[in-house]
């Protein structure tokens, strides 16, 4: 053990201490002391004190000082751990087994730095002198290249399971196989980033890694986290971050900016993240890696998909009919990529599937053909990650390895299943990627979680208590003031108060960052001082002897608040690993409750005899279980009681495994599981997410059936994403009936879009009269969408605003102006004060500041005012500044306007300006004019930054122009489930010879499902 926490031993508490135990050793030798003759044990207590305390410094001290070995020592060897490490969970993966998947990287048109900026000052830019290369089976391409970069430094972008982690693995193992002995290079670390917070900098981020991960490593050479923070202040280590997309998309921005900061000093660095979330927060913030290059991740082609599923040979003739039907769809210009309508195609253009359809159907048994049958991509890739689970467990432990023995074991595919969705569930639920023992929710997969969360602390607390009683029965005190304390010991620890005592445990503590010193100082001066005097007050309610146990209390709680906590260092024989987390948490409570057990134990022990209470040694061993105990639960005792009977639950119904580690650790040899530093986590997230899915909609059904009518609705909207429409509207509609209003108004939803319009008005009509929040306007809107303006007047003659509002749309919509301002009149005349302001003409300085505070009413009305009765000029001059406040309402209004009077610069300055529904309405403009080309430009930039609506239109567009390939794949990029028909004429109209290829997109398409539901 070593003194590793924030209240570490002043050197004049420790002068003064060890002056107190030296002068009493030698008054003792002296016999200038003498204490009483009944105290035959003082001597030996004293001099095993005094030797504790000499141990307690040398073992200090000897941590402290290095042992001699130089950083190209520790390098060597931390580069082995590294190699070793990453080049068993590349097989674990099947990623080197034979040769890697061939996926090629290039440099993207993505927000990144100029090539001159990254290679130095050389001609050209990343489009004419593109950064590229592929996968290999020595890894050449990719370290050559990065090596070549002058200040090594690397983003590495791609779509989800498009290979970014495999990417970084091979990077790393490259560079390390590569590296020359002795070259002063630095050892690349990959680290998953899922748990850095940008506050911490990044240097401070890889040095705690490094100590928490490859403690074993590091400390032959020294104390583990002074040799980390010295290997990173000396670059002899470079970061390899894995995930940056999967932090808090509000962090993402700051995290480019403290990634970018550590980059400008000259720091080595790669960084992988999703292209989209990378882009959009490079566009946000405005920041990119100045001096780093930006490559980005391709799609898998046809042949490098059957090259890679060609292994082994003997399984070639199974999946012949699959390749047979990939080549068929490939471009057949050359490119060899795959024709994105294809749902198979689709599917397999990810590294990811590809290495899970290759596991799914290595066993003989299987048919790969069977995908073939499945309409969609979402199909398909469902049923990869389903069969690559049958695959990973319905077959010897050690049969992807290719090892037979006494490891050979067979487990039940649907046990490990349902094991595995209770973990991602979980996961899911707390909302992040890392499996932590000690954040599973007692409440997990229950009918009734809150209540089974609150009645499982309370069976932590009553088993305490009950444990305590007990205990104190047998040693002949008060079983009923004993099992008394026990409950308020457990309580205190749930309370989590005492927690700044033993910062150390699990959960990890936080200290509030507005908390300033001075109150930080008192908190640990009062917390000590109220843990002493209240352990003092429990150990008399048991032993009944106040006078003793008060004082004793209140020294125990100085000695709390200046001797130093005790914190176990991170354990050197072995790797990190989630067991190695466990037994460092035992390590904890140990390390918590023996210091406090032997010192009040002592301490009560002579104010006992002082008081001449007897016995003492009772009333020392009892003062002993009370501060021990409390300390123990506090440092990470009570979080595991916690974790034990929540594990236990889950177990006896089936949802987790009794040995869990043991299950883990399968889990990760058959690679299901990954591991970084001492935590498991998923393969992939596409994975995780696939299996929490599964248990969702288990756990909403469970919880429906126990009667949680809050669960209807989202168990519903999970069901209509599976297109199980009808199961959705049973449960919604057994809701309503039991009086969920809220079930009643999404059931209203679904029956109108599958066409049900006559029940789905009854529903929101009972809704609305019966003052449901959102039932008045959802049913104005389906009353306007179906045209009913008798229904819709007769509810504004009643009073509806909603249906006034309505109403007066439609009205204008179709030309009848004025009678749209007389229902509005008459909504004014009635008392309403807001549509009273508003129509007069004296408050359109009124409408305006409502506009501008984004009122999207007042936005309706002022272009309902002024447009619509053809006062464009007054309208455009009212919303321009509205707009010029980024109020995408305004922005919609004021297009419209603009691209009727035809000023194309006005619109074009809004496009430059950021405006994408001015971009869409001078791309129109410009197509309507000849002028093709520019509005393909206009529509290209909106497209690149994500905007849907942008796409489609371009496709329609680049289709017409008979540029089918182009607008096909922009299309499938943007793959947005609508506007198909546009495409469809437009393929149509180039020719009959395309007729063909028409069909055959849209059916892919339609297989999507997406066509006929609502808003498609």
């Amino acid at each position: 053990m070593s003194l590793r926490s924030g209240r570490r031993l002043s050197m004049p508490a420790a002068v003064l201490l060890l002056g107190m135990a030296l002068a009493l050793v030698g008054n003792m030798a002296t016999n200038t002391v003498e204490p009483p003759e009944t105290w035959w044990w003082w001597p030996w207590a004293v001099w095993m004190a005094v030797g504790l305390l000499v141990v307690a410094s040398l073992r200090v001290q000897y941590a402290r000082m290095p042992t001699g070995g130089s950083d190209a020592g520790v390098v060597g060897d931390l580069a082995a751990r590294l190699e070793r490490n990453w080049a068993e969970e590349a097989v674990r993966r099947d990623v080197t087994r034979p040769v890697p998947l061939r996926v090629s990287w290039s440099s993207t048109s993505r927000p990144a730095a100029s090539r001159g900026t990254v290679i130095g000052d050389q001609p050209g830019d990343w489009q004419q002198f593109p950064l590229r290369g592929q996968a290999d089976a020595l890894n050449e391409q990719v370290v050559a290249a990065f090596r070549a970069l002058p200040q090594r430094q690397l983003m590495v972008l791609g779509e989800p399971g498009a290979g970014k982690s495999v990417f970084a693995m091979l990077l790393t193992l490259g560079l390390i196989r590569t590296r020359a002995e002795g070259e002063p290079v630095p050892v690349p670390v990959l680290l998953a980033i899922n748990a850095w917070t940008p506050d911490e900098p990044v240097d401070v981020f890889v040095a705690r890694r490094l100590t928490d991960d490859y403690a074993d490593v590091l400390a032959g050479y020294g104390d583990p986290q002074a040799v980390a923070e010295r290997l990173v202040e000396h670059r002899q280590v470079m970061p390899v971050l894995d995930g940056l997309d999967e932090l808090p998309a509000q962090a993402i921005d700051s995290a480019l900016q403290a990634l970018d900061s550590y980059a400008a000093a000259g720091r080595s660095l790669v960084v992988t993240c999703r292209a989209r979330e990378y882009e959009e927060a490079a566009i946000r913030s405005e920041t990119i890696l100045t001096t780093a290059a930006v490559v980005e991740l391709e799609p898998v082609t046809v042949e490098a998909a059957i090259a890679y599923l060609s292994y082994p040979e003997p399984a070639h003739p199974r999946w012949e009919p699959v390749f047979t039907h990939l080549r068929s769809r490939s471009d057949g210009d050359g490119s060899d990529m795959m024709t994105p309508a294809d749902p198979l195609a689709r599917a397999l253009s990810t590294p990811l599937m590809v290495a899970l359809a290759r596991t799914a159907y290595q066993n003989p048994g299987t048919d790969p053909a069977e995908l073939l049958g499945l309409a969609t991509r979402q199909a398909i890739t469902d049923r990869l990650m389903d069969a690559f689970v049958t695959a990973a467990y319905g077959h010897p432990s050690g049969w992807r390895n290719g090892q037979v023995g006494s490891r050979q074991r067979r487990d039940d595919p649907d046990r490990t299943r349902r094991w595995l969705t209770c973990l991602a569930y979980h996961l899911y639920q707390s909302g992040t990627r890392d499996l932590h023992w000690w954040q599973i929710d007692p409440g997990l997969l229950a009918a009734r979680p809150r209540q089974t969360s609150t009645e499982t602390r309370r069976m932590a607390v009553v088993a305490g208590g009950l444990v305590a009683g007990l205990v104190g029965a047998a040693v002949g005190a008060s079983g009923l003031w004993s099992a008394v304390t026990g409950v308020l010991i457990m309580t205190t620890a749930a309370s989590g108060w005492l927690r700044p005592l033993w910062p150390h445990g699990y959960p990890p503590y936080t200290r509030l960052k507005s908390q300033t010193l001075r109150r930080r100082r008192a908190q640990m001066v009062a917390l000590p001082l109220v843990y002493g005097i209240g352990g003092g007050l429990l150990t008399g309610i048991i032993t009944t002897s106040w006078t003793a146990v008060l004082p004793a209390g209140l020294i125990c709680g100085l000695l709390t608040a200046v001797l130093p906590s005790w914190r176990p260092a991170p354990s050197t024989r072995q790797a990190a690993t989630a067991a190695a987390d466990l037994a460092n948490n035992r390590r904890n409570i140990a390390a918590a409750a023996v210091p406090q057990a032997l010192t009040s134990g002592t301490v009560f022990t002579l104010a006992g005899e002082l008081a001449h209470t007897s016995p003492s040694s009772a009333i020392g061993i009892t003062a002993a279980l009370v501060y021990g105990t409390t300390a123990g639960l506090v440092a990470g005792g009570w979080t595991w009681t916690l974790f034990r009977l929540t594990h236990a639950r889950l177990a006896l119904y089936g949802w987790l495994p009794w040995r869990l580690q043991h299950f883990l650790a399968g889990a990760h040899y058959r690679g299901v599981l990954r591991q970084a530093g001492p935590v498991y986590q998923f393969r992939h997230a596409i994975f995780q997410d696939h299996l929490a899915r599964i248990s969702r909609a288990r756990h909403l059904r469970l919880r429906v059936s126990a009667g949680d009518q809050g669960a209807a609705e989202p168990l519903a909207s999970l069901l209509v994403r599976q297109d199980r429409v009808d199961e959705a509207i049973a449960i919604l509609q057994a809701s309503a009936d039991a009086g969920n209003r809220e079930a009643a108004v999404s059931l209203a939803d679904l029956l109108a879009g599958r066409g049900d319009v006559d029940e789905a008005i009854a529903i929101l009509q009972a809704g609305a009269d019966a003052g449901l929040w959102g039932a008045d306007w959802r049913l104005a809107d389906l009353l306007a969408k179906q045209r009913r303006v008798d229904e819709l007047r007769a509810r504004a003659n009643a009073g509806d605003r909603q249906a006034a509002l309505s109403l007066a749309n439609l009205l204008a919509g179709r030309g009848d102006v004025d009678e749209a301002i007389a229902i509005l009149q008459a909504r004014a005349d009635a008392g309403d004060q807001f549509v009273a302001g508003l129509l007069a003409r004296r408050s359109v300085d009124e409408l305006r500041a409502r506009a501008d505070a984004g009122d999207w009413d007042a936005i309706w009305l002022l272009a309902l005012m002024f447009v619509r009765p053809g006062r464009v000029d007054e309208a455009i001059a009212i919303l321009q500044p509205i707009a010029d406040a980024r109020l995408p309402s305004a922005g919609r209004q004021l297009a419209d306007p603009l691209a009727k009077q035809g000023r194309a610069d006005e619109l074009r300055a809004r496009a430059n300006a950021g405006d994408r529904q001015a971009a869409l309405s001078l791309a129109v403009i410009l197509a309507q004019q000849g002028r093709v080309d520019e509005a393909i430009a206009i529509l290209q930039a909106s497209a690149d930054a994500g905007d849907l609506a942008a796409s489609k239109v371009l496709a329609s567009l680049l289709a017409r122009q008979g540029r089918v390939d182009e607008a096909i794949a922009i299309q499938a990029r943007a793959d947005a489930g609508d506007g198909y028909s546009d495409l469809l004429l437009a393929v149509m109209s180039t020719g009959k010879e395309r007729v063909d290829e028409a069909i055959a997109i849209l059916r892919a398409w339609a297989d999507t499902g997406k066509w006929g539901q609502p808003g498609g």
